[in-house]
């Protein structure tokens, strides 16, 4: 157990560093935060703790398996690291296969998922078929299988930036929208995340230019009056943009196609 208490905090400390290193050399003024992770811990009989990593790592980081192998590891394990015992594949895609990458590597953390679950899935017709959640998820037999009894104090655990609160502040523009938490299993691998992501950046855009013009209008430096009014201006902002939460849920591309039914 000793050595399990140590790699999981190991794990999760070199998400924290790896999170560091790359959003200080990939940060940029439109993306200041380009790193996201999301991370299961697995245990095998044969080969012990594993954890699988999926991260988004901008060119601009560099090469981060030189720093990871070389620096981070000898310094945080308290044994020496076996070769082979972590292995980094950074693909190189073109933008249109993007999509295509990202739901590949959600199939690898979610080929643990338990086999007998089923949804109900009705069609335009009306007639309805029970599909095993794996299959509609679409991870392939290859690497389907346990993934073992739970070490650390979590199975899993993503970036801060796509954690909980993160999703709890974009709701103030936007309801986080899910394929799960809808059981809408027929958009599951549909694509409708990209139409909502240019969505939500046209939001985003709106409301930044209309909190500049506040700026502009109200500058910082124009004295106790003018900060007043700012913040006065702000808070209506806020209103009008928290009244308009109806107009922009009517107007967004959401989730097309696809009658489910409930689970069961």
């Amino acid at each position: 157990m000793r050595c399990l208490r140590q790699r999981f905090r190991t794990v999760c400390h070199g998400t924290v560093k790896l999170r560091m290193l790359i959003n200080g050399r990939a940060a940029s003024a439109e993306c200041p935060e380009p790193f996201h992770s999301l991370y299961v811990h697995e245990y095998s009989p044969t080969d012990g703790a594993i954890t699988h990593i999926v991260a988004t790592v901008p060119f601009e980081a560099g090469e981060i398996g030189t720093w990871l192998r070389d620096h981070f590891l000898p310094h945080h394990l308290e044994s020496s690291c076996p070769p082979g015992a972590v292995t980094i594949r950074r693909s190189t895609v073109p933008g249109d296969r993007h999509f295509a990458r990202h739901l590949q590597l959600v199939r690898l953390v979610c080929r643990g998922v338990d086999p007998t679950y089923t949804v109900s899935i009705r069609d335009g017709g009306g007639s309805t078929t029970r599909f095993p959640l794996i299959e509609r998820i679409g991870v392939p037999r290859k690497l389907r299988g346990q993934i073992g009894r739970r070490f650390g104090a979590q199975r899993f655990n993503v970036s801060r930036l796509i954690g909980p609160e993160a999703r709890r502040e974009a709701s103030g523009d936007l309801l986080p929208l899910s394929a799960f938490a809808d059981r809408s299993w027929l958009n599951l691998d549909s694509g409708w995340e990209v139409a909502e992501h240019q969505y939500r950046q046209k939001l985003n855009a709106e409301r930044a230019a209309a909190e500049a013009k506040l700026d502009l209008d109200w500058p910082a430096d124009g004295g106790e009056l003018a900060l007043r009014r700012r913040a006065a201006e702000l808070q209506r902002f806020k209103e009008v943009w928290s009244q308009a939460a109806d107009a922009r849920e009517r107007n967004r591309p959401g989730m097309a196609g696809g009658i489910n039914e409930p689970l069961s």
